[in-house]
């Protein structure tokens, strides 16, 4: 099913002066003020989880620090979001480690969150070990082809967010995937020298909240797998090999291979020229 939504973001945008035109990073500050409306929330209205209609406002003030280059390219930002009851508060840290005499390497994505307040609307604002799916992106950030939809094809886009797990978020481990509280994380995309399209990929996610439902798994879990990929994060799709383990008992690891698979399809970045270019 599918939400109706109206969104209105108004923002601000301040681009700090550089010392070296050719030598510093470039750093924004970005304030968004966000007014989302859903209406008519299909099957979710029905078990009246929302009601016919829901309006929210978030604020969210926003720091980005970003080098451009092709050897250690890095990125930093941190956010802070208020929302009606809540305040999620996101250090985010990128890094490519080239290989010797390479533009490829291993890159290195580290998040450390902590969420205070209440969540609204089973989890949605909270923070996720898996890559948010449509139903999780409550800011309407990202394009999601099958946003809100349950089973098929579109049912398994993520996008980059929170713990960035490549696994799929399915109802059983619905509960363990969210932490109103803090999580931490470490992605990991090591480059096949040579072959840039091809990836093993591997995460590590600390939720704090995790022991509270599954006590005997502790608070640390990861994933592995190989990937397929195109430059700049436009297009990624992963096919995982390794898990935690309580996620092959909540997941019902019987489930055919193809509804393990998830991809990241990143519309706003797509810029033709600039793929061919890197291609």
């Amino acid at each position: 099913e599918y939400f109706d939504f109206t969104k209105i973001e108004n923002k601000i945008q301040v681009d700090l002066r550089k010392k070296s035109l050719r030598t510093s990073p470039q750093q924004t500050i970005t304030f968004r003020n966000i007014l989302i409306n859903e209406e008519d929330a299909g099957v979710l209205s029905e078990i009246n989880l929302f009601g016919d209609e829901t309006f929210e406002m978030v604020n969210e003030l926003r720091y980005d620090l970003v080098k451009k280059r092709i050897l250690f390219p890095y990125s930093i930002n941190g956010a802070l979001q208020l929302g009606d009851g809540y305040t999620r508060l996101t250090a985010e840290g990128n890094i490519r480690l080239n290989y010797p005499k390479s533009k490829n390497g291993i890159d290195v994505r580290i998040f450390a969150g902590k969420f205070f307040g209440e969540s609204t609307g089973y989890y949605r604002n909270t923070f996720t070990m898996q890559g948010a799916d449509g139903y999780e992106d409550f800011l309407y950030d990202e394009i999601f082809f099958g946003r809100n939809v349950y089973g098929g094809l579109w049912d398994n886009q993520i996008m980059m967010r929170d713990g960035f797990m490549k696994i799929k978020n399915y109802s059983g481990s619905a509960s363990l995937n969210y932490s109103d509280d803090l999580m931490a994380a470490a992605n990991f995309e090591f480059a096949i020298p040579k072959l840039s399209f091809i990836a093993l990929f591997a995460d590590l996610v600390y939720n704090s909240t995790s022991d509270d439902i599954y006590p005997e798994n502790g608070n640390i879990f990861y994933d592995g797998g190989v990937m397929l990929r195109l430059p700049n994060n436009i297009f990624e799709i992963y096919f995982p090999l390794i898990q935690s383990d309580v996620f092959d008992v909540i997941t019902l690891d019987e489930l055919p291979y193809k509804e393990k698979i998830t991809f990241m399809l990143d519309v706003n970045a797509l810029n033709v020229f600039e793929l061919l270019r890197k291609l």
